[in-house]
């Protein structure tokens, strides 16, 4: 499959909303697993013949998160050094901001001091130019 740039960078910015997902299940897997109920008598009961059985899914969620920030830790070093080829710092800071650090263009706008419209020409051309550097060095993108 053949990507274009720009969903070449994407990837580390789905995957890192692959872990924020993973992250609110295991959370809720775990609230899950410490809240109790308790009975008539006063007693507190966990709703299972194994109290300790609720927390297997929870190493299950670790798991996962691991292998995915591991995946992202990957990518990022692939998009970095694609970045690096790109000449212009601006381009550069526009696309780390965007790529690595998942700012929203809002946020590139107020931290790099431009206006919104005009970061969205810059990162037009910024696509262009780290185009050629994925192609080049790193993997085919149309």
């Amino acid at each position: 499959m053949i990507l274009t740039a720009k969903e070449w960078l994407m990837r580390a910015w789905r995957i890192d909303k692959e872990i924020e997902t993973l992250i609110r299940s295991r959370d809720a897997a775990y609230n899950r697993c410490v809240s109790t109920t308790q009975n008539y008598a006063g007693d507190c009961v966990s709703g299972t013949k194994d109290p300790h059985a609720k927390f297997d899914g929870l190493a299950e969620y670790a798991m996962q998160i691991n292998a995915k920030v591991d995946e992202l830790i990957g990518i990022k070093r692939e998009i970095e050094a694609a970045i690096e080829q790109v000449n212009d710092g601006t381009y550069r800071e526009l696309l780390r901001r965007r790529y690595l650090c998942c700012e929203r263009w809002e946020q590139i706008a107020v931290g790099m001091g431009y206006d919104y419209r005009w970061v969205l020409r810059l990162h037009g051309r910024a696509l262009l130019e780290i185009k050629d550097a994925i192609e080049s060095h790193i993997a085919p993108v149309i």
